[in-house]
């Protein structure tokens, strides 16, 4: 395949590498040179001569599927924490819904919405989307490692996947909690249960990942 047929014409490279002669001082002005100066010269003479190419290409590729997973696991951590114990976060969507920690004049609390049931109801979409996430992360990571060796084209066409679970996570915490929660419900002017912070943290790396997983690798 492309990337062990690389690697060993590396591994060739590097056994057939001619390590050149230290350079000779006699003539020059300065009559002796340290020999740290020589193995210096060589060793750089030696780097050069590697074609680095296929190791920084897959540490890269590597990276990407990593920081995938990774984003992966988070969601998926979050999503077991609110099926395991969902009245902490259930409490937080209540009090957020029903506006009432906002300024107590302000006049969007006419947006509030207090029936218990449609607030479990958006409880519940937030952690399926969640869950979500960590699907389509965890899959894509997959998919991204199936063809970890594949060409530059082809492994860039298996990115989709990826980018469809950083795409929805994104779409939760920042549509979600700071688009939804932080101006429709007006959660910016509560100071215990607004949420912001926390969501600014979680599609702050999601964007990030998904700046580097745009890197043709």
């Amino acid at each position: 395949m492309w990337l062990k047929s690389r690697i060993a014409w590396m591994q060739a490279s590097v056994e057939n590498a001619e390590i050149p002669r230290t350079p000779n001082f006699r003539n020059s002005k300065i009559s002796e040179a340290p020999n740290s100066v020589y193995r210096v010269h060589n060793s750089f003479s030696f780097v050069n001569s590697i074609d680095l190419y296929p190791i920084t290409m897959l540490t890269i590729r590597i990276c990407q599927i990593l920081f995938v997973f990774v984003i992966g696991a988070f969601a998926a951590l979050v999503t077991w924490n609110n099926l395991r114990d969902p009245k902490s976060n259930l409490r937080f969507v209540q009090h957020l819904m029903s506006m009432d920690t906002v300024f107590p004049d302000s006049r969007l609390k006419a947006r509030a919405i207090v029936s218990a049931a449609w607030q479990r109801l958006f409880f519940g979409l937030i952690v399926a989307c969640e869950g979500l996430t960590a699907l389509l992360c965890f899959g894509g990571a997959a998919l991204l490692g199936a063809n970890l060796d594949a060409p530059v084209a082809a492994f860039q066409a298996t990115k989709w996947l990826a980018f469809t679970g950083l795409a929805t996570g994104f779409a939760l915490w920042f549509g979600g909690f700071m688009v939804i929660g932080g101006q429709w419900f007006a959660s910016w002017q509560s100071k215990d249960w607004n949420g912001r912070e926390s969501a600014f943290m979680f599609y702050t790396a999601i964007g990030l990942v998904f700046v580097v997983l745009l890197h043709p690798a």
